[in-house]
């Protein structure tokens, strides 16, 4: 029997991590809270800015949860796109 692990990104074609074809390893798993129109920068110790690297963000809660995510070498930005406080949880994924 056979097990693994596939995640997609929201447009349900395009695969982000499958565990058969590469090994993950959650670098760094934690909750944010970002004002209105506002960003948080996140520093993560080894990020590059590679397709070896991907970076997940899961809504939580406030306005419509529309983020944008800019992954950069050392951390990565979520800036909200909405006039309202959101919240939510990032995993970040290093692949291979």
């Amino acid at each position: 029997m056979a097990y693994g692990l596939e995640i997609y990104k929201s447009n349900g074609t395009t695969k982000l991590v499958q565990v058969t074809s590469d090994i993950p390893a959650f670098v760094k798993v934690d909750s944010f809270t970002i004002s209105a129109n506002g960003s948080v920068t996140i520093p993560v110790t080894g990020l590059l800015n590679t397709a070896q690297w991907v970076i997940i963000v899961k809504p939580g809660f406030g306005g419509n949860n529309f983020f944008d995510v800019t992954k950069s070498t050392g951390q990565f930005t979520i800036d909200n796109l909405t006039s309202q406080e959101v919240g939510g949880v990032y995993w970040v994924i290093r692949r291979g």
